[in-house]
């Protein structure tokens, strides 16, 4: 039967790694007493004296990953405001003239295969739909 596998507060690693830093005890002593692997005792050190520069750095580094994930999100949305804009820009519509400034109509053999229509939320189905005139009416 294998052992599950246990989570360890980021606590209870610090309190491991600065016992080993120590040197009050040996790994082996260390790893009975708190229940873990020897291995792992020598990982959290080796981590706990490479990170310990980051501690003194300016904002401990979190605000490098703050500024990283504000700049992926903000590539994203401006990503994302290029396509809607070169959407509008382009004035796809059913009906000539029915886009604000646009004049006419984009065919879709100039879109096809590209991911406009998915990316606005219109169905293939309907980007692709040429209307058809009805029988009885001569003047549209």
């Amino acid at each position: 039967m294998e052992e599950q596998r246990r989570k360890h507060s980021a606590a209870f690693k610090a309190k491991v790694a600065l016992a080993a830093v120590r040197g009050d005890a040996t790994v082996a002593e260390l790893a009975s007493r708190f229940g873990v692997h020897p291995a792992q005792i020598h990982t959290w050190k080796r981590a706990l004296q490479e990170g310990a520069a980051a501690v003194f750095a300016e904002g401990g580094g979190k605000r490098e990953k703050q500024a990283d994930a504000l700049v992926d999100r903000l590539y994203r949305q401006i990503g994302q405001l290029k396509v809607e804009r070169d959407f509008y820009r382009t004035g796809w519509c059913h009906e000539p003239g029915a886009a604000a400034g646009a004049g006419g109509t984009v065919s879709p053999a100039a879109l096809r295969g590209a991911a406009v229509p998915i990316a606005i939320g219109i169905s293939r189905s309907s980007f692709y739909y040429q209307r058809k005139p009805h029988p009885w009416v001569t003047w549209i």
